[in-house]
């Protein structure tokens, strides 16, 4: 089971749903050893202030707030309309 989740792991370029959504690496990741306490405050240190890395994590966190907002309808009424036009009816 582990080779072939490491085969999985191995053809996706992260594990963090943001950067999924996004297509790019925008919030670092630590899986396994590297989610060592020096590291994970190596990569929050600079957060901490108003930095590049700040800022671009912001401005990435802005895109996919853009990207997973629903719009106006409610997602309620998104799902209904699918399984209407699933079930072969329009709403």
């Amino acid at each position: 089971q582990a080779p072939r989740a490491r085969l999985v792991l191995s053809r996706i370029h992260s594990i963090v749903l943001p950067n999924l959504v996004l297509g790019a690496n925008a919030i670092p990741e630590f899986i396994d050893q590297d989610a060592s306490a020096p590291n994970l405050a190596h990569a929050l240190l600079p957060l901490l202030a108003d930095t590049p890395e700040r800022r671009a994590q912001v401005e990435a966190f802005g895109r996919l707030d853009a990207l997973m907002s629903p719009g106006a309808k409610a997602p309620s009424a998104m799902a209904a309309d699918i399984v209407l036009e699933a079930a072969g009816r329009k709403a």
